[in-house]
């Protein structure tokens, strides 16, 4: 199991089943038992999708995908494409461009870019 260290309270998470949390099973999760923060793991496996999130980082993430995600869907561009388009615009490394890792005030930068290119 990956050791992960929760964002909020700097407790360590859990690994347990998404049933705790919807109450029927979407796979497994990683969840701190003492803030309630979370995040889901990739298909059929334990590597995270990002970092554990509370409420209101999830929404601002869900948020943020709804802005980026039709750069690509839509086919203006390849997912790679508009990651890196991504990461350059907010001055990051590839590898720590992705969403799932984002905190709110950087989700609330993703839906502007993504509202200023679609100007």
């Amino acid at each position: 199991m990956k050791h992960i260290i929760c964002p909020y309270c700097s407790c360590p998470v859990a690994l347990v089943d998404s049933k705790i949390i919807y109450g029927k099973s979407y796979g497994q999760i990683y969840l701190c038992l003492v803030c309630g923060a979370y995040v889901g793991c990739h298909p059929g496996g334990t590597r995270p999708l990002g970092t554990p999130a509370d409420r209101a980082t999830r929404t601002a993430r869900y948020m943020a995908h709804q802005a980026f995600d039709p750069l690509w869907k839509r086919g203006q561009m390849t997912r790679r494409q508009a990651y890196a388009w991504l990461s350059q615009r907010m001055r990051l490394p590839p590898e720590q461009t992705h969403i799932g890792m984002f905190d709110q005030a950087q989700c609330c930068r993703v839906m502007q870019l993504c509202a200023e290119r679609n100007k």
